[in-house]
C-alpha cells in the first residue's frame, strides 16, 4: 500500500478526533469560564475572561485577558501599556494567543481538556513572569 495514502489517511483521522472534542458547551460555558478565571487568577494577578458565540453555539469560544502587571502598576491605568495578553479557547481545544505585549509568544496547541488548557496557560504565564519586566 501507498505510504502516502496511509499517511493522508491518518492524518484525516486525526483531524476527525480533533474535531470531535468539545471542552464546553453553551449550558456549561459560564462555568468554565469561572474555572478558568478562578485557576488563572492564581498565577496573574488581572484575569478577565468572557464567553463569545460569534457565528453561533458552534463557535462558543472563550476570551482571555491577562496582565501579569497589578492594575496599579499600568501606566496611566491601561492595560496596554503592562505585560498583558490576550488569548482565547475554542470549543474544540484549539488556544490562540492572538495579541499582547511584553509576555513572549504562545504557541497555537490544541487540547482535549480544559484543565489541560489551564494547565499550558499557567504554565505560559509563569514562565512570562519570572522573566524581566519590559
Amino acid at each position: 500500500m501507498n505510504k502516502t495514502l496511509i499517511a493522508s489517511e491518518l492524518v484525516k483521522l486525526a483531524k476527525e478526533l480533533v474535531a470531535d472534542v468539545s471542552l464546553f458547551d453553551e449550558a456549561n460555558a459560564d462555568e468554565m469560564a469561572e474555572k478558568v478565571k478562578s485557576e488563572l487568577g492564581k498565577v496573574a494577578p488581572v484575569v478577565f475572561v468572557r464567553k463569545s458565540s460569534l457565528g453561533g453555539s458552534a463557535h462558543l469560544t472563550l476570551m482571555l485577558t491577562i496582565s501579569i502587571d497589578p492594575k496599579e502598576k499600568w501606566s496611566n491605568g491601561i492595560l496596554e501599556n503592562s505585560r498583558y495578553c490576550r488569548m482565547s479557547i475554542s470549543r474544540d481545544g484549539e488556544i490562540k494567543h492572538f495579541s499582547g505585549h511584553g509576555m513572549g509568544n504562545f504557541r497555537k496547541s490544541h487540547v482535549s481538556d480544559i484543565d489541560v488548557a489551564i494547565r499550558k496557560i499557567s504554565e505560559f504565564v509563569r514562565k512570562a513572569s519570572s522573566s524581566q519586566a519590559v
